[in-house]
């Protein structure tokens, strides 16, 4: 894969054929032969195990399903793949190629047919809904009350149990 011959973030429009409403794309690089699409990603960890976990958890599966359409739709050809370039964060910034299996684009491709029939709605009807406005109760994760029993099991919210003799001599005189 090369990044020549090939334009970067390039906008691209079409009508959705459901809905009739107007959708988008801008893929990072375009290239011309339009074979496959890169889509650069910076991640903690961009081992495949990790960026997978990062796939689903930021919708990269729906962002990819909903590319591929895009562009098939604008330019009547629709790509072999859709890779992600992924990059580490920190040092020393390893990378990995990733691209999704056809399971997960068709899961892509269903939310993403999803958000467009939401979307379609809310532009019908004027209304687009929220949270409920009010004020909302809320508590800790569990793991994190796991955390904090165990601490306590542990007596680390006792009082600590030393005296100023106890202290260094620098903060006795304290």
């Amino acid at each position: 894969m090369s990044f020549s011959g090939g334009k970067p973030e390039q906008s691209l429009f079409w009508q959705d054929e459901e809905t009739g409403v107007w959708l988008r794309c801008r893929p990072d690089w375009l290239p011309t032969a339009l074979r496959f699409i890169p889509d650069y990603k910076t991640a903690a960890s961009c081992h495949p195990n990790d960026f997978t976990r990062s796939a689903y958890q930021f919708g990269y599966h729906i962002q990819a399903a909903h590319y591929l359409e895009g562009i098939e739709r604008v330019t009547g050809h629709r790509p072999d793949a859709f890779f992600f370039i992924a990059q580490e964060k920190d040092a020393p910034y390893l990378v990995s190629l990733c691209t999704l299996d056809e399971e997960a684009l068709m899961w892509g491709q269903r939310l993403a047919r999803r958000a467009i029939r939401i979307f379609e709605r809310c532009l019908e009807r004027g209304y687009w809904p929220g949270y409920d406005g009010g004020v909302s109760t809320i508590g800790l994760p569990g793991y994190a009350i796991k955390e904090y029993e165990g601490m306590d099991a542990l007596g680390m919210f006792d009082a600590p149990t030393t005296t100023k003799k106890d202290l260094p001599y620098e903060h006795a005189a304290e």
